[in-house]
């Protein structure tokens, strides 16, 4: 079983795979959106845990939008998809706002053959991403 190592920080929580000595994910507020800033490169099994962990805390705590910042992200594999998939539909149901930004190459292409870029709202950077919830 693999375990997360789950701490505070000023938006919500920080979590990161206990095989990890680097954190999963930096949170921060920014323009009145959540920016959630993946700092992995690869987003396994381990690493998407600690991501959903700490995207399900900051969601319970800000009603904002959040934008998931995935440019150090080079390869999401598909289990990783499938927890993409459950997190937007919660944030859809929630009525709360879920972007991806900044997709490498490698990931967008993921998402392309999978069809799941139909699912996602994406965008190319993170400040197009903020500006974009802002002004919905």
């Amino acid at each position: 079983m693999d375990l997360i190592r789950v701490t505070r920080n000023a938006i919500g929580v920080c979590a990161m795979a206990e095989t990890s000595a680097t954190p999963a994910t930096a949170i921060e507020e920014q323009d009145g959106v959540i920016v959630v800033r993946v700092q992995v490169g690869d987003l396994d099994e381990n690493h998407i845990k600690a991501v959903q962990t700490e995207l399900t805390a900051a969601a319970a705590a800000h009603k904002e939008p959040f934008v998931v910042d995935l440019s150090k992200v080079k390869f999401i594999p598909s289990l990783t998809l499938g927890i993409l998939v459950r997190m937007a539909n919660e944030f859809r149901g929630r009525g709360q706002r879920l972007t991806l930004a900044a997709l490498q190459p490698g990931v967008r292409q993921m998402l392309a053959i999978t069809q799941l870029h139909r699912l996602f709202d994406i965008q190319e950077n993170v400040d197009a991403a903020i500006k974009d919830a802002r002004m919905k």
